[in-house]
């Protein structure tokens, strides 16, 4: 194959004229390194090294091998490789970019800041994590114990005297409090140089301005610069009122302390990572991250995915009628697509989805037979369809990263959750009924005159032990007895005919009855994202482009998965496709 082109100023690590063929192969021009040969990117960066002619590409060389190490890192504290999105975050902190989560519960945000916590503690660097409760606190502690053989304390208020002295002392490598702990102990806490600090309760912190403060210090930003960022903050609040004869002056100064900001920004060698906040309080504390730290709370710090959302409406939506389109549409499309059931589905169907599809000739194989020998067969193009789950917690959905090869998704069905409303004790499961009931149960409670804040307060109660499962509440008296009392009030709730004939009118919720119970049945936004995600991925240069196609089998469903992606991201948009509906 001949070369086509050539670019001038492009070589990524001399700035010198490249070809086409270069950058395909060893991505480095002739003068960088002579021979013409295919290389993975790690071969580029130690060749160039051995040669002594490393440039500009040392960053991302660096960066590479600090993600490799960190990869590695993973695999043996938790046994399993780490997500893209996680592998993702983690490139974000070797870059010294600190940033907000905006991710679904179960996606792997806790264990990613606990597994990063110990790595930087195996390099000799400091890490805080802050969470909400002091439950939470004893619960990562005894999780970090088992990852690291490193100093891990946390104050749960037992031992108190013994915790605060090795505190004070600075004798540990990572540090796991409230964020109340460290309002009331900042002082003996400012000079301890953390690395890495972790927020895993970002609405506590956004509700005291001194607490942004405080662990704005704790990065090392001194009060001199949080003051340039107020007035710059000050000055773009001004500007849509300035006159038109100082506008320029106004501007000036705004864009002489942002470079000023930049420059500091680019020294800070520290990382703050938050979680994304549940409402964003409206003061000017708020906005110093994005003025020192570059990133907003609550919102996407960057673009993880480059998808189009396309809704197919069959003329059928019996199962074999959906195969018959996923087929036809596999037909039309080609090779390197993931087919998706929903997660209400039977594990089953996905036998006969790829007994289906092998029959009409496209070979396919089941998420369980995806190994590495079967994952080449894929990337060539031997194996057209790979069939999985729509659930964050399906391998094929969360842990697959073949960016090269996976270009489209179809989901056989709206991706959905079932809720059973023969009613637990689990705080996990009351929190996930409470949420998608969370809209229609408020405006009932209205109508009837009681207290419709409770329905709020039950949520925000939960969401803090999502993690503990419901064997182990034995253990806190106090928070059994407040799930005992939310399982009731849910319970009486939906004994009655009225509220079950709201939920059963509703355009996006899906009331159904299976052998004498009753189940709730709404789309799964999460699941959705993980598994679409698959046909994005990033690059060196960018995200690859990838298309998800949605064969409606329900409306209400479709209804319910629209509203919910919305609260998770706004920049899905489903397209319609073949059809005026939708």
């Amino acid at each position: 194959m001949g070369k086509i082109a050539y670019f001038e100023n492009t070589c990524p690590n001399c700035l010198k004229m490249i070809d086409d063929l270069e950058l395909q192969t060893k991505r480095v021009c002739k003068d960088c390194l002579e021979k013409l040969e295919k290389l993975s990117l790690k071969e580029t960066c130690k060749k160039l090294k051995e040669n002594n002619r490393l440039n500009k590409l040392k960053k991302v060389c660096n960066l590479e091998n600090a993600i490799d190490k960190w990869i590695k890192f993973f695999k043996e504290k938790t046994s399993f490789s780490p997500w893209s999105l996680q592998t993702t975050w983690a490139k974000r902190v070797f870059l010294n970019r600190s940033f907000s989560i905006i991710a679904p519960t179960g996606v792997g945000k806790t264990t990613w800041g606990i597994v990063t916590a110990a790595y930087f503690a195996d390099r000799k660097e400091k890490s805080y994590i802050i969470l909400p409760t002091q439950l939470l606190v004893k619960q990562i502690k005894e999780k970090l114990e088992k990852l690291t053989d490193k100093k891990v304390v946390a104050y749960t208020g037992e031992k108190k005297k013994t915790t605060l002295k090795k505190i004070y002392e600075g004798d540990f490598d990572i540090l796991v409090t409230t964020i109340n702990f460290l309002y009331r102990h900042y002082e003996n806490l400012k000079e301890k140089n953390f690395k890495f600090i972790f927020v895993d309760d970002v609405d506590s912190l956004l509700k005291s301005a001194k607490n942004i403060d405080k662990v704005l210090a704790l990065l090392g930003v001194n009060e001199d610069i949080i003051n340039k960022a107020l007035t710059l903050i000050s000055l773009k609040k001004k500007l849509p009122f300035t006159k038109k004869e100082n506008l320029q002056e106004v501007l000036n100064q705004i864009h002489s302390i942002e470079k000023e900001l930049e420059k500091f920004r680019e020294k800070l060698d520290k990382v703050l990572v938050v979680s994304s906040a549940t409402s964003i309080p409206k003061s000017d504390r708020v906005k110093l991250f994005r003025e020192i730290l570059g990133f907003e709370v609550g919102k996407v710090a960057s673009v993880l995915r480059n998808v189009e959302d396309i809704l197919i409406f069959p003329e059928n939506t019996k199962k074999e009628y959906l195969l018959s389109q996923a087929e036809r549409l596999i037909k039309k499309y080609g090779k390197g697509v993931f087919v998706f059931i929903s997660a209400d589905m039977k594990k089953e169907f996905i036998e006969e989805v790829v007994k289906y599809l092998n029959d009409k000739g496209i070979s396919a194989i089941s998420y369980e037979e995806f190994d590495k020998e079967n994952q080449e067969k894929f990337i060539k193009g031997e194996i057209f369809a790979v069939v999985g789950i729509a659930s964050y917690k399906n391998p094929l959905a969360r842990g697959i990263d073949l960016p090269q090869a996976v270009r489209y998704a179809i989901f056989l069905g709206v991706p959905k959750m079932k809720f059973s409303l023969k009613l637990e004790i689990s705080p996990s499961k009351l929190f996930n009924l409470l949420l998608a009931i969370k809209e229609p149960l408020t405006e009932f409670l209205k109508e009837k005159n009681k207290d419709y804040l409770i329905v709020e307060k039950y949520i925000n109660y939960l969401k803090n032990y999502l993690t503990l499962p419901e064997e182990l509440l034995d253990r806190y008296p106090k928070i059994k007895q407040k799930c005992e009392e939310i399982s009731k009030f849910l319970d009486e709730i939906l004994k009655s005919e009225s509220f079950l004939k709201i939920l059963r009118e509703r355009d996006d919720i899906f009331v159904e009855e299976q052998e004498g119970n009753l189940y709730l049945v709404i789309g799964d936004a999460s699941g959705y994202i993980q598994a679409s995600g698959r046909t994005s991925r990033m690059f060196a240069g960018g995200l690859t482009k990838g298309a998800s196609l949605v064969l409606v089998d329900n409306i209400k469903s479709l209804n319910s998965l629209r509203k919910r992606v919305k609260f998770l991201s706004d920049e899905i948009e489903f397209k319609v496709f073949d059809t005026p509906l939708g």
